[in-house]
């Protein structure tokens, strides 16, 4: 005697191709300024039940060329300014300073090095009688500790940090000059800027 089994209507496994999406829109250029590369993307939709496979780039790549890059402009220092007065008429010292004139472009050198200069004057002023430079009531430079880093200028494409220190007692009759500079700068944010994002 037979019965019916597997009441269950058959279902027929499709068959469907590989297909490709649409392209993505071309994304930024990877440079600000000058020959860089851009590029767009595509999705794949597997093929199923052995249909046909896809074959093709998922990424194109091209040249592109936002805009003319400027021409280099290192960072400049200004002229020093004359030297101060001397502090003392029997060894002391003496200052002098200058500023950044211009800052960098992201193509230019950032600048480093002192802002501010020290230097002893007036020793030809002191007594050696005993083979060392002395006066009454000499008294030694002393200058604090550097100050913390400032934060860069910029974040990427080349900035400017500044440390400073100060001079807590100036040196009198002789006493030790100080030396050195009490203000500095140097280059930070060298890393290079990402392209702007569509």
């Amino acid at each position: 005697e037979l019965q019916p089994c597997n009441p269950k209507r058959c279902t027929t496994r499709l068959v469907r191709d590989c297909e490709w999406a649409d392209w993505s829109d071309w994304a930024g250029c990877s440079t600000t300024c000058g020959g860089g590369v851009t590029f767009r993307a595509r999705k794949m939709m597997d093929a199923q039940n052995g249909g046909r496979a896809c074959s093709g780039d998922f990424q194109q790549f091209q040249p592109c060329k936002a805009r003319e890059c400027p021409a280099p402009k290192p960072c400049r220092f200004g002229d020093w300014h004359q030297w101060s007065a001397c502090s003392d008429p029997c060894g002391g010292t003496a200052s002098r300073a200058r500023s950044i004139a211009d800052y960098s472009n992201d193509q230019g050198a950032p600048c480093d090095g002192e802002l501010e200069q020290l230097h002893s004057c007036n020793v030809g002023n002191l007594s050696n009688a005993s083979g060392l430079y002395s006066c009454p009531g000499a008294r030694d430079c002393e200058m604090s500790e550097w100050s913390a880093w400032t934060e860069c200028s910029k974040d990427c494409g080349g900035g400017q940090r500044f440390q400073q220190r100060r001079v807590l007692t100036a040196p009198r009759r002789g006493g030790a000059p100080c030396t050195g500079t009490t203000r500095r700068v140097e280059a930070c944010g060298t890393k290079r800027c990402s392209p702007p994002r569509d």
